[in-house]
């Protein structure tokens, strides 16, 4: 659409499987992953399945 804006997530113990779909279209937009967002632990989880191989 083409319209900036800032956008706000809280995210808590029972939400935290949603980080691997938060990151993925965050990502697809083309958006800048936030520092916070890449060092929190769930998204640390999500990168290591990530890289584990098949």
């Amino acid at each position: 659409l083409g319209i900036n804006g800032v956008a706000i997530v809280f995210i808590n113990e029972e939400d935290k499987n949603l980080f691997k779909e938060l990151i993925n279209v965050l990502k697809s937009s083309g958006s800048a992953l936030p520092t916070a967002l890449l060092n929190s632990p769930h998204a640390a989880r999500h990168q290591r399945k990530r890289q584990k191989p098949a």
